[in-house]
């Protein structure tokens, strides 16, 4: 097994220096079903995508103030662009951008996206007002064949109601986009199709299938060559230990009250260097921790890893995915303001933050200690979406996440993965996902079934974390008076913060 192991990760290295970048991002528009986007205008806008000052927009909205020709000549590398004249709803054109994180795919995607609408928007005024003329010319040109088939034809016939009735149709089509123009409101020619999406790259996924194979060749290999030495365990006592037993706990907590137990920190150290290590080099990491069965102990890890983050520099935000139980509120004594006019800001909830994501929030910051501290998002009340509205909810979080993009780590406490439907889909926007459950841990069927979901999410499984008991009792008295933890304080500061940035967390 450690010959398959390190026989993958050498060989998934190498393959993953070869295929960076790793994820890309998509964006679609369809074109105006009028004449206001023609087909000069639709090669205009394939064109205009990989155009310098385009680009150069795009990486100014990225942050990159003085972009230079090489920037530009690596961001043209990595967009790829394309116009479908026969799309399902009329022509329709693409963008796909490639990028070693999914969150730096989309951003990029969205940067460029932003550059192509801000040009709509500018040149929309000149294309209608091209389009007027063409359209005054085309009317014209009805009126003049009318009056000619009637002169041929001796009167009124069938072609001649045709013509005049295209010719009214003009009219009415050339009224409207006069009276748009006249009102400022001159039409686009791209309509957005649907959010970005971003999947791994075909490279990505030739890499990883490869990694596995030669990975699993260099374990059998290895398996073969040391048969031989090792005494085999009967069939029946190896089955019932892996139905026993899943994989090896990434940490075990102890059994004293976690929040007040120094053996605690130690605990959360050690699987922030765990989890550190997992993600390497993914910005930021959002660290989803779920109850595996029960909600038992979450919390706790949840919140504890959040600390030992931002302890350690890390700018860390801890969000409460929990929308039917405001447990961090309580772990932190973080009171719903009665009065939200009030001097002291109110903070939103996280159900306010999945509903309006571009919308003005506020946040409380907890002080851990030294002068580090992380931003918190609470839920105050319990809440439950309507049935069948889950799905367009949650999928907020991920506008979210690129407003709390300067954050290293976001540290989610979410719902058990098979209680309730929040956690599958909190889990589709994770770098990973950590399981908590008692000591023990889980059977190797249920691990496996857990994992299928987390997988299934477009996520993956870091591991299981094992608490001695359940220490999840609310830690209600934690916020109003600064406790000691292992030669550490934890006190709560007023709500801060407008639009989620700049985060004040952590320094480092």
């Amino acid at each position: 097994m450690l010959a398959f192991a390190a026989g993958a990760a050498v060989v998934g290295m190498v393959l993953a220096a070869w295929t960076a970048p790793g994820f890309e991002a998509t964006v679609g528009w369809r074109f105006e079903s009028t004449l206001v986007a023609g087909d000069a205008d639709r090669e205009a806008f394939l064109t205009a995508i990989v155009e310098e000052d385009v680009l150069r927009g795009a990486l100014r909205a990225l942050g990159s103030a003085e972009a230079t020709a090489s920037d530009v000549a690596d961001l043209r590398d990595r967009l790829r662009a394309q116009l479908d004249p026969a799309g399902p709803d009329g022509a329709e054109l693409w963008l796909a951008l490639r990028a070693s994180t999914p969150w730096a795919a989309a951003r990029a995607a969205a940067a460029v996206a932003g550059e192509l609408e801000a040009r709509d928007r500018a040149d929309a005024g000149a294309r209608s007002e091209r389009v007027l003329a063409e359209l005054d010319a085309s009317i014209a040109d009805l009126a003049e064949e009318v009056r000619a088939q009637q002169v041929l034809g001796g009167g009124v016939d069938e072609r001649v109601a045709e013509l005049v009735a295209a010719r009214a149709r003009l009219i009415e089509t050339r009224t409207d986009l006069a009276a748009a123009i006249a009102a400022g409101e001159a039409p686009l020619a791209l309509e957005r199709i649907g959010p970005i999406r971003w999947t791994p790259a075909p490279t990505l996924i030739v890499a990883a299938a490869a990694a596995a194979l030669i990975g699993g060749l260099v374990g059998f290999v290895s398996h073969r060559s040391s048969a031989r030495t090792r005494r085999p365990a009967s069939g029946r006592g190896r089955r019932q230990a892996e139905s026993r037993r899943g994989g090896a706990p990434l940490v075990v907590f102890p059994r004293p009250r976690m929040d007040r137990d120094p053996a605690s920190f130690a605990a959360a150290d050690r699987l922030r260097v765990r989890v550190l290590t997992l993600t390497a080099q993914v910005r930021p990491r959002v660290v989803m921790v779920s109850g595996a069965l029960e909600p038992a102990g979450a919390v706790d890890v949840a919140s504890l890893l959040a600390e030992e983050l931002a302890y350690n520099g890390a700018r860390t935000l801890l969000v409460d995915g929990v929308i039917y139980a405001p447990a961090l509120a309580s772990r932190y004594a973080v009171p719903e303001p009665a009065d939200a006019g009030g001097p002291d800001p109110r903070a939103a909830t996280t159900l306010e933050w999945l509903q309006h994501p571009a919308g003005p929030h506020h946040l409380v910051t907890i002080d851990v200690s030294d002068g580090r501290s992380l931003d918190l998002v609470p839920q105050f009340r319990p809440a439950r979406p309507a049935p069948g509205t889950a799905p367009a909810l949650f999928a907020g979080f991920g506008e979210a996440l690129e407003r709390w993009v300067a954050y290293d780590a976001i540290v989610v406490h979410a719902p058990p993965l098979e209680t309730v439907e929040d956690g599958r889909l909190l889990a589709q926007f994770a770098t990973g996902v950590v399981l908590v459950t008692g000591r023990g841990g889980l059977d190797r069927r249920t691990e496996q079934r857990l994992a299928r979901i987390v997988r299934d999410a477009g996520s993956r499984l870091l591991g299981i974390v094992e608490v001695e008991a359940d220490a999840s009792d609310g830690g209600g008295d934690i916020g109003q008076v600064a406790e000691l933890r292992s030669g550490r304080a934890v006190t709560k500061v007023a709500a801060r913060g407008v639009g989620g940035g700049p985060p004040g967390g952590a320094e480092g």
